[in-house]
């Protein structure tokens, strides 16, 4: 939205691309769909319902009304394939040793006595930790046992860690545990960049702020504004708040079984991989998120004490409703934000002599 002056006055009409009627939640009466491409590909049935499901939204209008030009793409039955009550080559090792061995067919019971049948980790473990592949698991279990009593001192470490385990550990995820395709989707190139970008929010623990300074720095080694702009929103949201911590909590489980089997001190990731997950801000934050509320928003409220970082989200969501918000906005469009949050969470409405 950067270069959009509201002034004093409301936006009745906004032009856009379907990427950002997408992803940002729109108080819309009508939509309407002047164009059914997309990068020159005829629009889905998905991402349509997506963009017309905007119409009538955020507690605003009761009915919305969706306008278009071209006939509207038809939905096709999608083929299921249910892999638990059919499963061929093709189903995932992970949703296999998950099943009784009565409905494992013939041709795929050597695969699966391999994972069961195997001394490096328990089957357990690997049952439990069913969002990577035994064989990532496996892999990374071997690697970790041929590794000196020295080098393995770079895994014993619990809820805080020095930038050296986080990466040792980014490597291990990248090479060991599967984790390159999902950190390249979330714009990691390497093991490094994921190492330093991870180090650098960890340290910062100020979402916006990480943005910005992100955003500037792609833009000053030759990138688009565009291109730096989707990669550290695609870093945000596909890797540090979703993959990485699935990754390091699995991570966690093996090596700690490792430690211990080897004699050392045992090891625990799940705190760093929870806190994370929320960006390294306090939980509250991603729920008020969902309710329509930014981040930069919740961390203004809370700087002025409206409430605190470690307050249930029910008692936050009382006070957010009880209090006038109106002047904490900078500007117009925050100002339409706020009263939009608080229509949602059922404010009793204010008057500007509020």
């Amino acid at each position: 939205m950067n270069g959009i002056n509201l002034f004093s006055v409301s936006l009745k009409i906004l032009l856009c691309t379907s990427a950002l009627i997408e992803g940002v939640n729109t108080a819309a009466k009508n939509v309407i769909v002047y164009d059914n491409k997309l990068n020159n590909k005829s629009l889905d049935f998905f991402r349509f319902n997506n963009i017309r499901g905007r119409s009538g939204r955020m507690f605003r209008y009761f009915i919305g009304y969706v306008y278009v030009f071209d006939a509207p793409p038809q939905e096709e039955l999608p083929f299921v394939d249910i892999p638990a009550f059919n499963p061929t080559e093709t189903t995932p090792s992970s949703l296999l040793i998950q099943l009784p061995q009565a409905e494992i067919p013939e041709s795929l019971r050597e695969k699966v006595n391999s994972l069961l049948n195997q001394t490096i980790l328990p089957v357990e473990l690997l049952r439990n930790i069913s969002s990577i592949e035994p064989e990532y698991l496996l892999d990374t279990a071997k690697y970790l046992l041929r590794l000196s009593v020295r080098e393995l001192d770079q895994c014993s470490w619990s809820s805080r860690p020095e930038y050296d385990n986080t990466k040792f550990t980014s490597e291990i995820i990248w090479t060991r545990l599967g984790g390159a395709a999902s950190a390249r989707h979330g714009a990691m190139l390497s093991a490094n960049q994921a190492t330093m970008w991870v180090w650098d929010l960890y340290k910062i623990r100020n979402v916006p702020r990480f943005r910005k300074e992100k955003i500037q720095n792609q833009i000053g080694y030759g990138k688009s504004p565009d291109d730096a702009v989707e990669d550290v929103l695609a870093f945000l949201r596909g890797w540090a708040s979703f993959n990485y911590p699935k990754y390091l909590a699995a991570l966690s489980e093996v090596a700690n079984f490792v430690l211990t089997k080897r004699g050392l001190k045992g090891c625990n990731y799940l705190p760093f991989a929870a806190t994370i997950e929320h960006l390294f801000q306090p939980n509250s934050f991603s729920s008020l998120e969902e309710y329509g509320l930014p981040i930069e928003m919740s961390e203004k409220f809370m700087s002025n004490q409206l409430f605190g970082k470690d307050d249930s989200l029910d008692v936050i969501v009382d006070t957010l409703r009880s209090h006038q918000l109106n002047h904490f906005a900078d500007g117009i469009f925050e100002k339409r934000i706020i009263e939009d949050f608080q229509n949602g969470i059922g404010a009793k409405p204010y008057t500007d002599k509020d």
